[in-house]
């Protein structure tokens, strides 16, 4: 820009300023736009997953010591016992009845005084509120029975854990109070009524989740700076 005599004529600093403040904004508010483009994406996407989530099964308690009872591979008298599994809230279900069904299960641990038992159920079974409720571990066919001895079992009454059909079932995260669990194999037998155990069904984060909080972060971040700039 020229002066009245033909020099160029210098801005003030502060219209430099104004501008450099002008082009960070508009960068700023791009950024932002993307990002929040991104985040309705996967809100959109994860609303569809929001149905199905991993689901972390707990209970623990301690054995008593019924006479004539031997110690096994997952029994010994008053040992502290803990068990946890992850199952699908809506899980692909099997061997349906009225009174209940098989889920499967995955990262099955079982724990006996603290030390890890190298042990795993054949098929766990849910019950319905009518059928005892919870859920029973079955260490092999479900029949009860191997090769003519009883199989190990562990039985959870309580509480029915799910809502809908057996056929199409939705597990119910939260906390459910044992009335009553049994702890059953071909030498041992320990009936258990103490209310102190709780099966707990905890939500896990999925990873889409995790990176969806991430990327929040990061908007949230962005809306920061914008402020700033803005007020600068």
């Amino acid at each position: 820009m020229l002066n009245g005599s033909g020099v160029p004529k210098t801005l003030p600093a502060s219209s430099f300023r104004h501008t450099h403040l002008i082009i960070l904004t508009y960068h700023a508010n791009m950024a932002l736009k993307r990002i929040l483009l991104v985040l309705a994406a996967s809100v959109f996407t994860l609303s569809g997953l929001a149905r199905a989530s991993t689901l972390a099964v707990s209970v623990s308690g301690q054995f008593s010591s019924p006479q004539g009872n031997q110690a096994s591979q997952l029994w010994a008298p008053n040992a502290k016992w803990s068990l946890s599994f992850a199952t699908n809230s809506n899980p692909s279900v099997s061997n349906t009845d009225l009174l209940g069904f098989d889920a499967p299960f995955s990262q099955f641990s079982y724990q006996l005084n603290g030390s890890n038992v190298a042990a795993a159920p054949t098929s766990i079974r849910f019950a319905t509120a009518g059928n005892l409720g919870l859920f029973t571990l079955f260490f092999g066919p479900e029949s009860g029975y191997s090769n003519g001895n009883p199989i190990p079992e562990f039985s959870f009454e309580g509480p029915q854990a799910f809502s809908g059909l057996t056929t199409l079932p939705t597990l119910l995260a939260g906390s459910f109070n044992v009335s009553r669990w049994t702890y059953s194999d071909a030498v041992n037998y320990d009936d258990n009524t103490s209310p102190a155990s709780v099966v707990t069904l905890a939500p896990v984060p999925e990873p889409a989740t995790l990176w969806l909080l991430g990327m929040s972060g990061v908007a949230l971040g962005f809306v920061r700076v914008r402020r700033y700039v803005c007020r600068g």
